[in-house]
């Protein structure tokens, strides 16, 4: 589903905003505190894993690692992080749909 403005452009991220400032201003603070405590406990996890991996003389799982380092920062402030990855989808929208005449 695609949400657009009345100038015919996508806004995924003010969607997203107001979602997640009403779901933390609900006093459900407590869930973005487990979330992000989540998010570095698999940033340690990957990285202790990775280390360990590699001292047994292992090659390590190098992607393996960045997506879980990534995933862990993503939940560490999903406030800001997939504002941010939204505001990225939003322009490739507008992007396709200015050039396909939407």
């Amino acid at each position: 589903m695609l949400l657009a403005t009345a100038s015919g452009s996508a806004n995924f991220a003010n969607s997203w905003n107001t979602f997640w400032n009403s779901l933390s201003g609900t006093g459900i603070g407590t869930v973005t505190k487990w979330v992000a405590i989540v998010g570095m406990v698999l940033v340690v996890f990957a990285v202790g894993k990775y280390i360990n991996d590699r001292r047994k003389g292992q090659r390590g799982n190098h992607i393996g690692l960045i997506l879980t380092v990534v995933l862990g920062l993503i939940l560490s402030n999903p406030g800001t992080f997939v504002g941010y990855l939204l505001d990225i989808v939003d322009g490739i929208a507008n992007i396709f749909i200015h050039a396909f005449g939407g």
